[in-house]
């Protein structure tokens, strides 16, 4: 994260590419997001996280509350 956080034009970045993986439950994908967002915000404060969710029968809704301050 340290290299990308001294990238001038980093405007987002995206923590996973669409999830698929049905061992993965909901709550581990929510905390790897969790540490993902506090370690881009550690470092490079203004850059959209882009969280995924999950591919199949996924609510997109349930990550409404991940977050402080989530757009979905």
């Amino acid at each position: 994260m340290l290299w990308y956080a001294n990238i001038p034009s980093l405007a987002a970045i995206e923590l996973m590419n669409e999830p698929h993986a049905p061992e993965v439950t909901l709550d581990n994908l929510k905390s790897y997001y969790k540490s993902g967002y506090d370690a881009v915000r550690k470092y490079k404060p203004s850059a959209y996280v882009i969280l995924s969710n999950q591919l199949g029968n996924a609510d997109p809704k349930s990550y409404s509350h991940l977050l402080e301050t989530s757009i979905i």
